[in-house]
């Protein structure tokens, strides 16, 4: 069970590493809207950077591949990829409408 444990650590650490940029810890609330606006599902935010996010539903099935979200209070809305899912959360990326990198 350990040599479990320590690879999992290793390789969360790994996938820090390939970040751009460090994320910051974060506890902030997320709603996604896709489909023209039809959709929507509310997300915690908890860990957040210039160029991306973590967040977190009760379930991610149904969590499409592109999507939009506005985070916390801010009055900005920002396209996002997803770049990794498991059951509880999804990665993202912040894109621009023609699906690059969003840079600010």
């Amino acid at each position: 069970m350990t040599d479990i444990v320590q690879q999992y650590r290793m390789q969360m650490r790994d996938h820090a590493e390939k970040r751009s940029e460090p994320r910051q810890r974060a506890l902030k609330g997320g709603l996604v809207t896709f489909f023209g606006g039809y959709c929507t599902r509310e997300a915690t935010v908890r860990s957040l950077s210039r160029n991306g996010a973590r967040l977190d539903f009760e379930d991610t099935r149904g969590v499409p591949p592109i999507f939009d979200v506005a985070i916390g209070e801010e009055n900005v809305t920002r396209a996002a990829r997803v770049r990794w899912q498991s059951s509880k959360s999804v990665g993202v990326q912040f894109v621009t409408t023609d699906g690059s990198a969003w840079r600010r």
